[in-house]
């Protein structure tokens, strides 16, 4: 699976939403998996009225305007034609002219609709921190929606001056709708160093969420996110 996997589907659901008869509905979406996934976490009603919202919030850019049109959410018209040309009267352009912006419509939608616009469907990696004896143990687990792209997470650790990228073995458990992955051993790490701290990167197609949980009365120093990439710094002692 390529990290452009769900813009993929979303612009090819979208291109058939507009070759519709009639415009997109509720009922129109649940045939539609990939958007539907993406902006409403499987419910056809909800993914129909954050698109109909987020169609209105970009309403001023022209290419936006000329697919919403052709999608039937600004046109009362019944065909894909018909609707282009109300767009083009609309935009003071012809039906070429408004068919070249919608498509270029579907082109920024379909990528909105992929990062900017993605709330059900954003990826989540956990990691729970557990205090132990001599150190901490950590188990890492995530899931994200199968039309996302993601890659295996990657785990580092830095102690001292030295920077270790750990081999991480990880269990995926696939349906129709989700993917699940869990690390296979919990990392292990002792109170021995300096200063240590965890570095998890997960790339993919769409930024992740990361969650740290505490267990045992574990406490990391600082937990610091950015884009792709979580660190943890554990513990600082002289």
């Amino acid at each position: 699976m390529t990290d452009d996997t769900a813009r993929t589907l979303v612009l090819e659901e979208l291109k058939r939403l507009r070759k519709r008869s009639g415009a997109v509905t509720v009922d129109a979406l649940s045939l539609a998996p990939t958007i539907g996934a993406v902006l409403g976490g499987g419910d056809p009603y909800l993914a129909f009225t954050r698109l109909q919202q987020h169609l209105l919030d970009e309403s001023h850019e022209r290419t936006i305007k000329a697919a919403a049109a052709s999608l039937g959410f600004s046109s009362d018209a019944d065909t894909h034609l018909d609707r282009l040309t109300e767009a083009g009267v609309m935009l003071s352009v012809d039906q070429r002219q408004a068919r070249r912006l919608s498509d270029e419509g579907l082109e920024s939608l379909a990528t909105l609709i992929t990062t900017n616009w993605t709330i059900e469907a954003v990826p989540e990696l956990v990691v729970d921190v557990i205090a132990e004896r001599d150190g901490l143990a950590l188990a890492l687990s995530a899931h994200h929606p199968a039309t996302v792209a993601m890659r295996e997470p990657t785990v580092e650790l830095l102690s001292a001056q030295t920077r270790t990228t750990l081999p991480m073995s990880w269990s995926v458990t696939e349906s129709v709708e989700q993917m699940q992955l869990r690390a296979g051993m919990p990392v292990r790490v002792t109170y021995d160093a300096l200063e240590t701290s965890l570095t998890v990167v997960w790339r993919g197609e769409v930024w992740p969420k990361f969650t740290v949980r505490l267990h045992g009365g574990a406490s990391p120093l600082s937990v610091e996110t950015l884009g792709n990439r979580l660190m943890m710094r554990l513990w600082s002692a002289a």
